[in-house]
């Protein structure tokens, strides 16, 4: 898990850098914030850099969270979080955790 954990994080900077050059609003649908609270959500360990990463890259000081839209959700290979996660992750995220 380790090593999935920074490519996903290395992919959410990759992101969130391309947005700051762009002018006007930016959507994301999945953001460094993400991978810390996938990893809280799910009991598995926090390590410092995606700790670090999480303080660091914000989104900005307004946000627009959509909830999860069970139509168009399904479980495969690369979607591992089960909707009650991402409900959870929703609430996280109106948290500020």
């Amino acid at each position: 898990m380790p090593l999935r954990d920074a490519v996903l994080l290395s992919w959410e900077l990759r992101s969130y850098r391309a947005a700051l050059e762009q002018n006007g609003p930016v959507f994301f649908d999945r953001g460094v914030p993400d991978t810390l609270d996938y990893l809280r959500l799910t009991g598995l360990p926090v390590p410092d850099h995606i700790r670090n990463a999480g303080q660091r890259f914000r989104y900005a000081s307004h946000v627009f969270i959509a909830p999860p839209w069970r139509e168009i959700f399904w479980q495969d290979c690369e979607r591992r979080s089960r909707t009650h996660l991402s409900r959870a992750g929703q609430h996280l995220h109106r948290i500020g955790l």
